[in-house]
């Protein structure tokens, strides 16, 4: 199965078999600020090729109210949805 990535992306031509076969790794690295503290916030994260999902995409936390306040819905984190069109 493949998937079409942005011409300059490193993934460009990949399948979940040769990303397997080259033992690709993904690090995803994120930092912020924790307001309540005003402290900062690193977290790291390494994807080994296999944990990776093809099709699929994380499932928007944000939302919004009815008076128009942003707020993130933590408890889909990390959930996915396909993005393969239903038969």
């Amino acid at each position: 199965m493949t998937t079409e990535f942005h011409a300059e992306s490193p993934l460009q031509g990949q399948t979940a078999e040769s990303l397997v076969q080259l033992k690709a790794q993904i690090v995803v690295s994120l930092s912020g600020t924790d307001e309540t503290v005003i402290q900062a916030v690193h977290a790291r994260h390494l994807y080994q090729a296999q944990e990776i999902l093809w099709n699929y995409q994380l499932v928007d936390i944000i939302h919004q109210t009815k008076c128009g306040k942003h707020y993130i819905d933590f408890t889909h984190f990390h959930e996915v949805v396909s993005t393969e069109p239903i038969a």
